[in-house]
């Protein structure tokens, strides 16, 4: 097994060429490896390696992406806390084996065992495929594309027996019942007083949410927006969609990413326009694993689970600094979140 790093710094070629050869890729011996920061990751460092051989080869990837647990303690102690890299070393582990949704291959994913250092060394799709864009949003199609992995990772382990076995998933990080009191001042910066009355509202609901259990359970994203989703426009037609970051994996209820992700990812008009259709889509992919599984039993669900985006996103403002993109980022969460819980909560 390749030695787990301490930093990105130390990325060698030799390490590089054991990561790949442990995934079973033949590849010639590698000469040079040089790296570029990508992404903005909030705990971690994430980068672009490119790969230089002593000769070519048609099979050997030009370039890998590498994320790391970040070098500022101040990042990485809240991660470590919440268990977030050893979580997502075990999700990439277990969708590696099979995954019926489309993710960039892994090569390599180990955390330490008190979940302080992770390394994961996963496929480069950069060359045909976008990183969505969250203040921007998506189109319809591309939440179409999204939902349908989405979907296919859901049926994949509706109901199987083995999440029993995945001791490793974490439950919901739960919120903190003052949570809407604690963010109060930093809501009146960024929300109109008709926002801030509804999150008020929705506050309560989604402590209550947090204990529910649901009938149905699968393994869920969780954090499944558009910007952990990879976009291919390379072909006429419609994009395709790749999932990208399991670092919050848990065990829950498939329509909860649903309504994440379309009440975050979409604006008000766009999610309105094709809320029902993708929902639709998503259950029929369900319904081919499990024949109960209706589109009433799906539309009910996606009304209680429609505070899931206000949850993250308030997790979120917990988090992130007070500086303005962070900011502008949490507005335009908060504005399309907003807007779905009024409409399915008649607030």
């Amino acid at each position: 097994m390749p030695d787990l790093l301490s930093s990105v710094d130390q990325i060698s070629p030799h390490w590089l060429q054991s990561v790949l050869e442990s995934a079973g890729k033949a590849v010639p011996t590698i000469t040079n490896v040089r790296t570029e920061p990508i992404g903005a990751g909030n705990s971690g460092i994430t980068v672009k390696v490119l790969i230089e051989y002593e000769k070519p080869g048609s099979e050997a990837p030009r370039s890998v992406v590498c994320k790391f647990h970040s070098d500022d303690e101040t990042r990485s102690e809240p991660a470590k806390a919440a268990g977030v890299f050893l979580t997502e070393s075990n999700a990439q582990k277990l969708l590696a084996e099979h995954s019926e949704a489309a993710i960039p291959e892994c090569y390599f994913a180990e955390a330490s065992d008190e979940g302080g250092e992770f390394n994961l060394v996963c496929e480069d799709l950069s060359e045909h495929c976008e990183l969505g864009d969250q203040i921007a949003g998506c189109s319809i199609n591309e939440a179409r594309a999204a939902i349908l992995e989405l979907a296919r990772m859901h049926r994949q382990f509706w109901n199987e027996p083995r999440l029993k076995e995945l001791t490793w998933v974490r439950p919901r990080m739960p919120l903190p019942p003052d949570v809407f009191e604690l963010l109060q001042e930093r809501l009146k910066k960024l929300l109109t007083e008709e926002q801030q009355d509804i999150v008020g509202q929705a506050t309560p609901r989604i402590l209550d949410w947090l204990a529910l259990t649901p009938e149905n359970q699968t393994l869920i994203h969780v954090d499944c927006r558009v910007d952990n989703v990879l976009f291919d426009h390379s072909e006429h037609g419609s994009p395709r969609a790749y999932l990208i970051d399991f670092a919050l994996v848990t065990i829950g209820d498939a329509v909860a990413d649903v309504a994440y992700f379309l009440t975050s990812s979409l604006t008000a008009e766009d999610r309105l326009a094709c809320e029902m259709e993708l929902l639709e889509s998503h259950t029929s992919e369900i319904a081919r694993k499990d024949p109960t599984w209706t589109i009433e039993k799906a539309a009910e669900a996606y009304q209680v689970n429609i505070v899931s985006s206000l949850y993250l996103t308030m997790f979120a403002a917990m988090g992130l600094p007070d500086e303005p993109q962070a900011n502008q980022l949490l507005t335009h969460l908060f504005q399309r979140n907003c807007a779905a819980v009024k409409h399915w909560m008649k607030l």
